[in-house]
């Protein structure tokens, strides 16, 4: 047969005539053409021109295409194009160079070098590494490595407090006393430590350190009324290293006194939508309720997914949120939001064309099947599947036969993922290796590890980075007319978002959906609609009560249901001597076959990952659970884990070997399941393991700095009250009020501006401070005050302390009110408990504040509040 000859057809009749049909693609009308004349007796298929997979590019392996008679069958054929390893892998650079220090640790990524193949197959284009010379098709590059030795910390991040208003040395800095390491070119040589800069700026001055021991010592006193947390940056430096290089680290000092529950930095985290009740069928849609919820940035790990700590802060109707907007329910964290919306920028809602809340790419910027398992197949593993713990609470649900037109597989976040961890486990030896869309899955299984992951380096963000792409890659080489959906675009972002507030499994929102169980549950037992959302707010805001008063929130660290006593002697001979080692002395201890540590549920037979070997997690299989003095000590039955990428789980074999640990000294413990499969015994991981030493810096919400306030206004206000009282006239001077507004300006101390703002709303509103403040630097005889606020000034303090008191009928009736500003809002509620009239001289003040502000029975105005209401709403 002739080169280029795909098939020779004989014995055509000549009443037949042939043609040449592309099918499911007409890209095989560039490559391939019918050498055919009517009449002809044979008719030959040949190529064009040669076929090379890399030129085609077409994903596939085959090309498909009709020869048929006119007005008769089509006959589909099929030609296989094997690709051929023609092409020579090539490194995107021909030198790579890098610097490490004699400090860096074994085994540590030191950097990256990378090659392209340009064949298509995956077996073809499979790239081999090695630092020897490689026969065949290659390519080589030059690696420079540069050792130079350093002093260095062995943390990057320090932490201490210290009580307010104390000064002096900082002695319980954790994790240890700050000090310098230093490399063998300079050891024993002076090591000088300096502060490098202070945040606040303005707390430069408030620090000391000594140059040789690295003590700090505060030398001006803090108050935490002024900052809660301070950072102090410091810098080592060894007179015989170069200077170009110097160690550095970060001082974390909290300022404490006794914490009360406002002190504390909040983070509003979500608003979500839910219908009252479940089913969302059995009430109508105007029941839709709008919740917005927040937690606590500083709370502790174990605490953040319990539902007393998630507190409610807004509820409203959906239907009120479409009517009037999110600028009258939540204005001030839809600000910027709204600008967005104003000038073209993020919507929410998924069809917009910004979309996307971290960049403005619009939805047209990002635009940029073999062997079968039926869906019968695939529902019978997912029935069939032996979920354990854990995963069996989670398990996934059959998927429906009309999944494809619905565009969900249905079941809820959990179960889902619990699916395309256990999907490997249930169908992965079905399924060729290689498979383009089985890659889609995997890919995305990396991805959700790596997102989860509670612990992160510079490297595994550089690999989260990778994995998103190369799955995007992938997606689009198997589904090319797919458009990219919006929560596919967010993953661009996740490698940035982690880098700035670390990782992201700490703010994710899965427990604040349970939170809805609770108001679904309200309505449920209330069974009326009338007024609902003020009867969910109380009764979840006295749940929340009830929970505070009895520190209900705090989960025990350790809960056994049942235990048993035994003596030490009874143990297993390497078992007994491996704990007589690690607890010497204990005759007797207790045992349990599952306990709950931190919240987190352990049993017999669980797969705990406690290390790492060549950069792969060593697992341990819990053979006992022993209570010592309270203290969890698991005995493991070593197994080492060989990585399955096909897969995506780890196979463990039993190595012969114990090891006792204590819960304490598990870097990960979270538990996993071990499943029998056709490849051995396998474990899937819910994230991924991070082995290196060397964590990123985790970033936490920094609580909110209040600045100092500057004592120039209180003399501006001062000059200016004096000329109010020798002429009458309210802030008439242009000078006078020019200073005073750029003195407002300056300071960030809301309580002042607010202050500022109730005197000059008073003085606006055509009344006179002094019939509701008397300003007094001595004690003050109010028995002839009807009502009154007593501000009582300090003038021995250095900046104005003020002690401001209520008095009613002549008698003081509440102190310490912290403000002008909060003293008005205690006198109204005096007002209302008491049933009082307000002062006539003050009618419009107070009408402001209960019209205008409070909004109590706001319909009918003074005209003085009515011309400021106007303006306010302009």
């Amino acid at each position: 047969m002739d080169l280029g000859v795909i098939e020779v057809i004989t014995n055509i009749s000549p009443d037949v005539r042939l043609v040449l049909e592309p099918y499911m693609s007409s890209i095989v009308m560039k490559y391939v053409e019918l050498v055919y004349s009517d009449g002809d007796s044979i008719a030959i298929v040949r190529t064009i021109k040669p076929l090379d997979a890399e030129e085609i590019k077409m994903g596939a392996d085959a090309f498909y295409y009709f020869v048929s008679c006119v007005r008769g069958p089509k006959n589909a054929r099929v030609l296989y194009v094997l690709d051929v390893n023609d092409n020579s892998p090539i490194f995107q650079s021909k030198s790579y160079s890098a610097t490490v220090s004699e400090a860096m640790a074994v085994g540590s990524n030191v950097l990256s070098v990378t090659a392209r193949d340009a064949d298509v197959y995956m077996d073809n284009k499979r790239i081999t590494y090695s630092i020897l010379d490689i026969e065949g098709l290659s390519d080589t590059a030059t690696v420079t490595i540069t050792v130079e030795g350093y002093p260095y910390f062995d943390h990057s991040l320090y932490k201490a407090s210290i009580e307010k208003n104390k000064v002096g040395h900082i002695s319980d800095v954790t994790p240890e006393a700050i000090k310098v390491h230093e490399d063998n070119r300079s050891i024993n040589k002076p090591v000088v430590y300096s502060i490098t800069t202070v945040v606040p700026n303005e707390y430069q001055n408030s620090f000391e350190i000594d140059q040789n021991n690295g003590v700090i010592s505060v030398t001006t006193a803090l108050d935490r009324e002024e900052t809660e947390q301070i950072a102090v940056f410091i810098q080592a430096e060894s007179v015989y290293v170069d200077t170009h290089y110097l160690p550095s680290l970060q001082f974390l000092l909290s300022v404490l006194h006794k914490q009360r529950l406002t002190d504390r930095p909040l983070l509003p985290v979500l608003v979500l939508t839910h219908p009252p009740t479940s089913p969302p069928q059995v009430y109508p849609v105007q029941h839709k309720v709008t919740a917005v919820y927040w937690v606590f940035a500083d709370i502790h790990a174990t605490l953040g997914s319990t539902l007393t700590s998630i507190y409610l802060t807004i509820l409203c109707k959906a239907n009120y949120v479409n009517q009037y907007g999110y600028a009258k329910v939540l204005d001030p964290l839809l600000r910027d939001l709204k600008s967005f919306e104003d000038e073209g920028g993020f919507v929410e809602s998924f069809s917009a064309s910004h979309f996307c809340r971290f960049c403005i790419g619009e939805r047209s910027q990002i635009q940029e099947h073999e062997k079968e398992i039926s869906l019968q197949e695939l529902n019978h593993s997912i029935r069939c599947f032996p979920y354990k713990w854990s995963d069996k609470r989670n398990c996934p649900q059959p998927i429906a036969p009309n999944f494809n037109l619905r565009k969900t597989v249905g079941g809820n976040t959990q179960e889902n993922w619990c699916l395309l961890r256990m999907m490997p486990l249930m169908i992965g030896d079905k399924v060729p290796e290689d498979e383009p869309a089985w890659e889609v899955l995997m890919t995305l299984k990396d991805v959700v590890e790596l997102v989860m992951a509670p612990l992160h380096t510079d490297e595994t963000i550089g690999y989260m980075q990778s994995k998103i792409s190369e799955h995007r890659y992938r997606y689009f080489e198997v589904f090319p007319e797919e458009k990219v959906r919006p929560k596919l675009h967010f993953l661009e972002h996740y490698p940035w978002l982690t880098t700035v507030y670390g990782p992201l499994v700490h703010f994710w929102t899965m427990r604040f959906e349970a939170k809805h169980r609770f108001f679904k549950r309200i309505v449920r037992q209330t069974g009326c609609f009338r007024n609902i959302l003020m009867t969910m707010a109380r009764k979840h805001q006295s749940m929340i009560a009830y929970h505070t008063n009895n520190c209900n929130d705090q989960r025990p660290a350790l809960s056994v249901s049942q235990r048993t006593l035994v003596a030490v002697d009874v143990l297993k001979d390497g078992i007994k001597e491996s704990f007589a080692r690690k607890f010497p002395g204990e005759e007797f201890v207790n045992m349990t076959n599952k306990a709950t540590i931190l919240g987190t549920d352990y049993n017999i037979g669980m797969m705990l990952p406690f290390g790492s070997t060549g950069g792969l997690p060593d697992f341990g299989e819990i053979q006992q659970i022993i209570i010592v003095r309270e203290t969890p000590v698991f005995v493991l039955k070593l197994l080492s884990g060989w990585y399955c990428e096909h897969l995506r789980s780890f196979k463990v074999e039993p190595t012969g070997e114990t090891e006792i640990l204590k819960h304490s000294e598990l870097k990960e413990t979270y538990p996993l399941a071990a499943y029998n499969t056709a490849d051995g015994r396998m474990v899937t991981l819910k994230h991924f393991i991070c082995t290196s030493e060397r964590i990123l810096k985790q970033t936490y919400a920094m609580p909110f700095q209040v600045p100092e306030f500057s004592r120039d206004i209180e003399l501006i206000l001062a000059e200016a009250n004096n000329s109010y009282d020798a002429t009458g006239r309210h802030f008439m001077d242009a000078s006078v009020k020019s200073a005073i507004m750029q003195e407002l300006a300056k300071t960030q101390n809301i309580e002042k501006k607010r202050d500022a703002v109730v005197c000059c709303l008073i003085n606006y509103l055509g009344e006179r401070q002094e019939d509701l403040f008397h300003d007094s630097q001595e004690c003050v005889d109010y028995t002839d005050k009807t009502m009154k606020v007593i501000v009582k000034h300090n003038v021995m303090a250095e900046e104005d302390s003020s002690d401001l008191s209520i008095v009613i009928e002549g008698n003081q009736v509440m102190e310490g009110c912290g403000s002008r500003t909060k003293a008005c809002i205690m006198l109204m509620g005096l007002i209302y408990a008491i049933n009082i009239e307000y002062p006539k001289e003050l009618k419009n003040t107070f009408e402001a504040f209960q019209k205008l502000f409070l909004e109590i029975v706001g319909a009918k105005l003074l005209k003085k509040v009515h011309s400021l209401k106007n303006k306010l709403m302009q």
